[in-house]
Formats: C-alpha cells, sequence, structure tokens
C-alpha cells in the first residue's frame, strides 16, 4: 500500500494493535482510534504493590495462531512455560494431574481402562464428529471427566459437550503439543510491544476517541467525520452492533475471576488445581513469570446466562481448602463477577457484512480461540484491506 492510502483502525485491544502494525507495515498512513484511556482491552494488566496482575488467567499457546503472527510483526513475547504437573479436585480430594509418564501411570484420577481410553481418544488420527458429548460419550467416566477438565481450560467454555468435537480436539491438541507461556511483565508487555511496533511503523494512535458511527469514506467521531480510505473495526460484537453492523446474537464465553497477590504461597507445591466435580480452576503465575511476586488466579467457567450469586464465596471456600491460611497473606484481591472472555461460543463462526471499505476483526470469525482468535482475526482484516487495495491498483 502506498503512504497516501489513510486507514483508521477503530479500537487499540489486541486486534486492533495487530491490524494496525500489519497495515503500516505494508506502507499505510495508519490512525488508531481508542475511545479508552488505555490500550490493550481485557488484555492489559495492572499494578498492585509492585506486582503485576492481569484481568483473569492469561496464557499464550506457543503453537496457536497467534505466535508466528507476532513474530512477522517484529513482536516476541518473554516468558516461561509453567510445568506439566499439578492436581485435579474431585469430591474433596486432590489427584495428581496426569502432567507426565510417572503421574500418567499413577494418579488416582484414571483407572487402566480409563488410561487406555484417554491415550485412544487424544492420539486417534480420525477426526470426531458430532459434539463433545457425543464424542466422549462412550469412555470410560474417568478419561472423559479428565478431557472435559482440559477441554475447559484450554476453550473457557463451559458446558463443553454442545462443543464441536473435532475443533475441541484441536484445541486440545494445540494445549498439550506445545503448552503455553505466562509473559513475562504480564499481558501489558504484549500489548506494550505492539503499541512500540505499531508507532515504529508510522502508526499514529489516539485515545479518548469515541467513533460513533460509519460514513462513507470514513468514520463519525463527537468532533465530525474522519475520513479513510480503509477503515478496521477491531471492537467487540456489541460495538459493532452500536455502529449500525448487523452482527448475529451470540451466548459470550464468561468466567467469574479472583485474582490475588500474596505475600507468600502457603502451601508451594499447589500450584495448579484443576476442577474435576466442578468447572474452576487456580494457578499461580508469578512463580513462573516475571511479575514482581505472588500472584493467584481462581476462576469458574460459566455456563450462558449462569447466575453469580455465592460464586466468590464458592470460590474462597475452594481455595481454603487447597491454598489453607492463604487469606493472612493476602496483600490484593479483586474479584470479576462474570468477566467476558469471548464474544462467543467455540464453533460459532460469524459472519458479519460490511460496507465497502470496511474490515471486522473481532471474536468468532475463526476457529482459533481466545487471543489467537482476535490476533488471528487483526492479521485477516489487515491482509484483506492490503488486497482490496492490490486489485484497486492493478484495476
Amino acid at each position: 500500500m502506498n503512504s497516501d492510502k489513510q486507514v483508521i483502525v477503530v479500537g487499540a485491544g489486541l486486534a486492533g494493535l495487530v491490524a494496525a502494525t500489519r497495515l503500516a507495515q505494508a506502507g499505510a498512513s495508519v490512525r488508531v482510534l481508542e475511545r479508552g484511556a488505555h490500550l490493550g482491552g481485557r488484555a492489559r494488566s495492572v499494578t498492585h504493590a509492585g506486582v503485576t496482575v492481569n484481568l483473569g488467567p492469561h496464557a499464550l499457546y506457543r503453537q496457536g495462531a497467534a505466535m508466528p503472527i507476532l513474530q512477522t510483526l517484529g513482536v516476541k513475547p518473554q516468558g516461561l512455560r509453567p510445568p506439566n504437573d499439578g492436581w485435579l479436585s474431585n469430591d474433596g480430594r486432590l489427584l495428581a494431574l496426569p502432567g507426565g509418564l510417572g503421574s500418567f501411570l499413577t494418579t488416582e484420577a484414571l483407572s487402566h481402562r480409563g488410561r487406555l481410553a484417554l491415550i485412544g481418544a487424544l492420539a486417534s488420527p480420525v477426526r470426531p464428529r458430532g459434539d463433545v458429548g457425543e464424542w466422549l460419550g462412550g469412555l470410560p467416566e474417568d478419561a472423559a471427566a479428565l478431557i472435559r477438565a482440559l477441554i475447559r481450560v484450554t476453550s473457557y467454555a463451559h458446558p463443553v459437550d454442545p462443543l464441536p468435537a473435532a475443533l475441541m480436539l484441536g484445541q486440545l491438541r494445540v494445549g498439550l503439543g506445545g503448552g503455553v507461556l505466562y509473559l513475562d511483565g504480564g499481558w501489558q508487555a504484549l500489548v506494550d510491544g505492539l503499541r512500540a511496533r505499531a508507532e515504529a511503523c508510522g502508526a499514529v494512535i489516539e485515545t479518548g476517541v469515541e467513533v460513533t458511527g460509519l460514513v462513507p469514506g470514513g468514520v463519525l467521531t463527537p468532533s465530525g467525520p474522519r475520513h479513510a480510505d480503509a477503515v478496521v473495526l477491531a471492537v467487540p460484537p456489541p460495538s459493532l452492533r452500536r455502529l449500525g453492523l448487523d452482527v448475529p446474537r451470540t451466548n459470550p464465553v464468561r468466567a467469574a475471576c479472583l485474582d490475588l497477590v500474596l505475600r507468600r504461597l502457603p502451601v508451594p507445591e499447589r500450584r495448579f488445581v484443576l476442577g474435576l466435580d466442578a468447572p474452576r480452576y487456580l494457578s499461580e503465575h508469578g512463580g513462573v513469570a516475571k511479575l514482581g511476586g505472588v500472584v493467584l488466579h481462581v476462576m469458574e467457567y460459566l455456563a450462558p446466562d449462569a447466575p453469580t450469586a455465592g460464586i466468590e464465596a464458592g470460590l474462597e471456600a475452594w481455595l481454603d481448602t487447597i491454598q489453607p491460611g492463604w487469606r493472612e497473606e493476602l496483600v490484593h484481591r479483586a474479584y470479576a463477577p462474570a468477566l467476558i472472555v469471548q464474544h462467543s461460543q467455540p464453533g460459532a463462526r460469524l459472519n458479519i457484512p460490511a460496507p465497502e471499505g470496511v474490515f471486522v476483526a473481532t471474536d468468532g470469525q475463526n476457529d482459533a480461540l481466545l487471543a489467537d482468535g482476535v490476533i488471528l482475526a487483526g492479521a485477516q482484516a489487515a491482509d484483506a484491506a492490503i488486497l482490496r487495495e492490490v486489485r484497486r491498483s492493478a484495476a
């Protein structure tokens, strides 16, 4: 694209920053309009007592769709892969999570039959048909329960049985095959890295600018129209609807998140726990990534439209059984009763028509999940805008 081609990117979350960087690298004159005071959306981090805390637990898949895109943009996330070992919580008991050969052979969470069934289900070259419930219906109960817990932690979705089986097996393989990174400096480091690359490539980022509508050849703001040759809308589906786009109604993926900073972890060996009998998760991130201290995330995956009353107390009671004495070590706590993780359920592909010259980058436009999905959407929107300009120049 030539530098005389003006592109406006609406939204400075991960999708918007990726799109802006990719377009600026291609030579366009890019301006990013963000209505908030901060960049990154839910990917930004906050600091308490010198400790960096993400808004809910975050992890970057090492073999996911995002990593190669970030590398082509010149952004190299730094962090470490958490250990594979951990625990499963079931009926008040903690059982070894199969993270290696030793624990896989000895854990009480799986019978001999369950071990064989688990290996067969995850390693089969045949893509399962139908939904997860159909796929797991013929497995021993212990193997099916563990696979459900692993699907929840890799997708944040609950319940998992209605989800497409092939898609969720693919997501499991991404997670189990390459693992994840807990990022040094939290996800704010990723946001700051994308911003730095976008600005280094010539993009201009404005905060505190709300886009109230679309006009031919640009967008409308309270101060008047802003004109551009192309517009990328990197905002969530509710914002797209407010801008007049026809966006299908979807059930968001939600989670109740308790984010804690502790002086120390009372039981250091219990850093990662998955719920078998309840859709819960616990992980300590500060012992892996450089965050400045102990950061403990405790979470419950929420079903669509599920009530949230009583969940916070339930999470605290669960934490009492895993990390007794945590209250005496508390430095900071934050609770989000229904954090929107993704605006559409896995597999609910969104087809969003847009006016000529307008490109959309939002949740649910591809099969990648979570941050992988929005980063891929940002790259795809930028590529579509670049391709349109190439074709126009050729014509």
